[in-house]
């Protein structure tokens, strides 16, 4: 019996099982956000009670988390996608991050339309001022913040599209997405203080900081040929 073979096939099951976990520790961590910052729950057992617009603002802040939480994960899982391979935590896959990609737009999608019909149900009229960027103060400058980020990934994603037709240049205009994930992260920030408050604060620091120190390990390993 090849005892070595059968460690590590124990030592990659157990890693894949405690990734899992983790994993979807991680994936009800927005709706946590969502509640700290919002008390959602209470809002939707008494909607009569709200204010017009709420229902759809709440929500909007709901996909909005999970936007950014996604983004984040998707920078993180491909910056870092040889070491956390070698840890058996997370295998990169081309139809994973296309997935992901399609869910992180649907989310970025519904985040701006439940927005925008929450001021448009409150004002009793669209406001499409608010699609536009605008840095006369610094609520509209916040918003702004958020549709460059937006901006930002419809580049990457349009550029990963059309890969074939730009060869070898479409890599560094698909990582436009890195700068989603920093403007996302600047734009939910300034947003509202409830979003920034509290244990909402520690985690946006955690994703600044974690995407920093994979951004760091990725140019390391670019400068030895061994990253994307």
């Amino acid at each position: 019996m090849n005892y070595g073979l059968v460690r590590h096939s124990v030592f990659a099951s157990g890693a894949n099982a405690l990734s899992v976990m983790a994993l979807g520790i991680l994936l009800l961590l927005p709706t946590l956000q969502w509640q700290y910052s919002s008390d959602a729950i209470s809002y939707l057992k008494h909607p009569e009670l709200l204010p017009a617009g709420q229902v759809p603002y709440v929500f909007s802040k709901l996909f909005a988390l999970y936007a950014i939480f996604f983004i984040w994960f998707q920078c993180i899982a491909t910056l870092l996608k040889n070491q956390l391979a070698r840890l058996h935590i997370w295998r990169w896959q081309l139809f994973r991050h296309q997935i992901l990609a399609a869910l992180i737009i649907s989310l970025s999608a519904l985040h701006v339309g439940c927005f925008f019909l929450a001021v448009a149900v409150r004002n009793g009229e669209p406001n499409w001022a608010l699609l536009t960027v605008d840095f006369s103060d610094y609520y509209r400058g916040a918003i702004s913040v958020g549709l460059l980020a937006l901006l930002f990934l419809s580049v990457g994603v349009v550029f990963a599209v059309f890969r074939n037709q730009l060869q070898r240049h479409w890599r560094w205009l698909h990582r436009c997405v890195l700068g989603a994930v920093v403007l996302g992260l600047i734009h939910s920030w300034l947003i509202g203080t409830e979003t920034r408050g509290g244990i909402n604060g520690y985690v946006y620091i955690a994703m600044f900081v974690s995407l920093i120190i994979a951004s760091a390990v990725w140019a390391s390993e670019l400068r030895k040929g061994r990253s994307i």
